[in-house]
C-alpha cells in the first residue's frame, strides 16, 4: 500500500524507487530519518503510444536570415512575441539592402514550440515473433 506520509516522522516528501525482484519501495526524502517502507509490486500504467518530445531549450519566436545565394547570415536568439521577433529580424534584413556582395537578404520566421507530442507504433511478441500490439486501454 502507498502512503502519503512518512509513519516515522510524519513527513509528506516521500519517494519510489525500485528495489529487487522489480519491486518498488518508499522512502522518506528527509535526512534524518531513513525510513523505507517494504517493497510492493508496482501499480499497472497504462501504455500509450504517443509522447512529449521537447523541441528546444529555446521555445518563442525565433528567425535565420539568409544571403542572396541562400547561405545562412544569422541565427536570431528566441523572442517572447512575433512582433519582437520581427522588429529585430527587420533590423537584420536591412543590413542587406546595403550589402553588394551578399544582399538582399531573406529572412525565414519560425514559431518553435516547447514540445510536441508524437505518435509510435506500439509493438509485443506473441509467438516468437515481433508484431504490431494496440494501445492498452
Amino acid at each position: 500500500m502507498k502512503l502519503k506520509i512518512c509513519p516515522k516522522c510524519g513527513c509528506e516528501d516521500l519517494g519510489d524507487r525500485w528495489c529487487k525482484d522489480r519491486k518498488l519501495q518508499q522512502y522518506c526524502h528527509d535526512e534524518d530519518c531513513n525510513w523505507v517502507g517494504t517493497p510492493r509490486t508496482p501499480e499497472r500504467r497504462r501504455i500509450t503510444d504517443m509522447k512529449a518530445l521537447r523541441v528546444d531549450d529555446f521555445w518563442g519566436w525565433d528567425y535565420v536570415i539568409y544571403d542572396r545565394f541562400g547561405h545562412k547570415s544569422t541565427i536570431s536568439r528566441s523572442y517572447g512575441t512575433e512582433q519582437a521577433a520581427i522588429k529585430e529580424m527587420e533590423r537584420d534584413l536591412k543590413f542587406g539592402e546595403n550589402d553588394p556582395d551578399a544582399g538582399p537578404y531573406t529572412g525565414v520566421l519560425f514559431k518553435t514550440p516547447a514540445r510536441v507530442v508524437i505518435h509510435g507504433k506500439m509493438f509485443k511478441m506473441k509467438g516468437g515473433i515481433c508484431t504490431e500490439a494496440k494501445p492498452t486501454p
